[in-house]
C-alpha cells in the first residue's frame, strides 16, 4: 500500500493526502503506536482530515483498493508498461533506462524531453517532465494493458516527431 513498506522501513510518522479520497479534498496522518501521544486531540489543526463525509470517501477508497484488487493490478501494469517502454526506447540511444517505482515512470534522456511532452499531449496523452531530461508517466492505478499499449503507441509516435 505505501512505498516505506517495499523497503522494510518502518516510518515514525507520514502523511498522506489527494488520492485518499479520490476527488473529494480528505488528509490523514499516520502515526507509530510509541508516537501516538505526541499530538493529542485538538493540538494539530487540518484542513482537510476528519470531516465525516471525507472519511466516509476515504473509506470508500480504500474498500474499493482492497475488494478489487487494485495493488494487484498496479504490480501487472507497471511490469507490463516497463517492458513496453523498454522495447520502445531500446533502439534509441538517447533514451537510457526506464525506471520505475510501480506506476511511478521515469524515461531518462540525453536531451529536454518538452518536445515529447507536448507532441503527446497534442495526441491525448497527458505526461511530464522530472527535471529537463527525464520523462515522466504516471498512468492511474486501474490501467487496462489495452491503454498501456495505446499510451506507447501514441508515445512512439511523439518520439518520432520530437526525432524529425
Amino acid at each position: 500500500m505505501f512505498a516505506h513498506q517495499l523497503y522494510g522501513i518502518q516510518p515514525d510518522a507520514f502523511s498522506l493526502a489527494k488520492a485518499l479520497g479520490n476527488g473529494y479534498p480528505i488528509g490523514g496522518f499516520g502515526v507509530r503506536p510509541d508516537w501516538l501521544d505526541v499530538l493529542g486531540v485538538g493540538s494539530h489543526a487540518t484542513t482537510f482530515g476528519g470531516t465525516p463525509l471525507a472519511c466516509a470517501a476515504a473509506g470508500a477508497v480504500l474498500d474499493t483498493i482492497r475488494d478489487q484488487n487494485i495493488l494487484a493490478n498496479c504490480i501487472q501494469a507497471a511490469q507490463y508498461l516497463a517492458e513496453q517502454l523498454t522495447q520502445l526506447t531500446a533502439n534509441s540511444p538517447s533514451w537510457h533506462d526506464v525506471r520505475h517505482l510501480g506506476l511511478l515512470i521515469g524515461l531518462p534522456c540525453d536531451h529536454a524531453v518538452s518536445s515529447v511532452v507536448a507532441a503527446a499531449a497534442k495526441r491525448g496523452l497527458l505526461v511530464l517532465s522530472a527535471g529537463a531530461n527525464v520523462l515522466r508517466l504516471l498512468p492511474p492505478l486501474t490501467v487496462t494493458s489495452g491503454e498501456i499499449d495505446q499510451a506507447v503507441a501514441i508515445l512512439a509516435d511523439s518520439l518520432a516527431e520530437a526525432q524529425a
